[in-house]
């Protein structure tokens, strides 16, 4: 019997509602020490969570990482 492989977005949309919810910052410092990318990404989309967005941006070399920083740097 061959495994079907799972497609990326599917588990992200699985996972994304789960952490979305109420992540606190020491829930984000977690994700970020175990180097739980994906995770952290879905999980610091809050407005509040400059810093891991900016860490997460830059682990995926997006564009947006860079203005991130600064903001952050800046704030």
């Amino acid at each position: 019997m061959e495994l079907r492989k799972i497609p990326p977005f599917l588990i992200m949309s699985m996972t994304s509602p789960m952490l979305s919810a109420q992540i606190s910052p020491s829930t984000l410092e977690d994700l970020a020490r175990q180097r739980r990318w994906v995770e952290l990404r879905a999980a610091a989309q809050d407005s509040h969570a400059g810093f891991y967005r900016a860490v997460a941006a830059a682990v995926f070399n997006e564009p947006e990482a860079e203005p991130l920083f600064k903001a952050v740097i800046q704030a």
